[in-house]
């Protein structure tokens, strides 16, 4: 069966950059998609150049131009930039880029439950776990991670396993997770993927959370609705530089104002110090298997009720 097309968004970029500080006139700019990849780019999209770990995207404004790209998006104190369309200057674009690409994408992570998991170890293990437990529970879930995204279906549902690309039936449902090429991809990406997991009626999403992708932002404006932490143990200090901005980036997820629900593996050491950073009105579960006195019963009663 052949999935149906991807709908084609034109959007005012005024309207996409309401509320926010700019110095330039974007009245008569509309918009049929945006990307941080000048490969990507269609005719009539915006370009949004911002820095990356080893180059930053101003580098690639003339592709991108080449390409089609109708407007140019930049971070506000790097707008001295000349070129044949208009460059637009946001403050701290980088770390707004998720609030503008779900206004571009409909706020879609707020038209489904989304389950975030974080930790050094048991992501990709954990968050297939859930889909599947979802899945069979008749819940058909979309998983995105370090395998890619795609949807775990419930039996007998309705969701589409297929993207816009594939037009052959695929029994096994892992054959089409498409890969990012990482685990949190970026943040206009992110928001495209809930978009299209939507769109193939997936009726929840779990999704791994890096602390590179809280660090930076990508998963800023998804309505996450339930944090899980599986462990903090020593990795990507190269990036984060100590423990401690290690442990602040996961505590990220927890701090959403989305957030319902937290579930925490309580025999972590970063446990304790993770809970201080929970709102009182979140409902907390924690699991272990050192402790038998553990809320596990609550965490059970919390994914049986969804």
């Amino acid at each position: 069966m052949m999935t149906q097309s991807a709908k084609i968004y034109s959007y005012s970029l005024k309207k996409l950059l309401d509320n926010f500080t700019v110095e330039q006139a974007v009245d008569d700019i509309y918009i049929n998609g945006l990307t941080i990849n000048s490969r990507d780019i269609k005719p009539g999209d915006l370009f949004v150049a911002v820095s990356g770990l080893t180059t930053h995207g101003r580098q690639f404004i003339t592709q991108a131009i080449n390409r089609g790209a109708c407007a140019v998006l930049i971070d506000k104190a790097e707008t001295t930039i000349d070129c044949a369309v208009p460059v637009i200057g946001v403050p701290d674009l980088k770390n707004y880029l998720s609030v503008i690409a779900g206004r571009f994408y409909q706020q879609p992570s707020s038209q489904i439950p989304v389950y975030g998991i974080t930790g050094t170890n048991g992501k990709t293990t954990c968050a297939h776990l859930l889909a599947q437990c979802l899945a069979a529970n008749d819940v058909s879930c979309g998983v995105v991670g370090t395998l890619g995204y795609g949807i775990i279906p419930a039996p007998d549902s309705t969701a589409n396993l297929q993207t816009e690309n594939q037009s052959q039936s695929v029994e096994n449902p892992a054959e089409v997770f498409i890969e990012t090429g990482m685990t949190t991809a970026d943040a206009i990406s992110m928001q495209k993927i809930c978009s299209e997991l939507v769109k193939r009626r997936a009726e929840a999403i779990v999704m791994e959370v890096s602390s590179h992708g809280l660090a930076q932002y990508r998963v800023e404006n998804i309505a996450i609705n339930t944090a899980i932490f599986t462990n903090l143990s020593h990795d990507h200090l190269d990036y984060h530089g100590s423990m401690h901005a290690y442990g602040e980036a996961k505590a990220r997820l927890f701090k959403m104002p989305s957030i319902t629900h937290v579930v925490i593996n309580q025999d972590d050491d970063f446990t304790d110090e993770l809970i201080k950073s929970i709102k009182n009105n979140v409902r907390l579960a924690t699991y272990s298997l050192a402790d038998p006195s553990t809320k596990y019963d609550d965490a059970c009663a919390h994914f049986s009720c969804l």
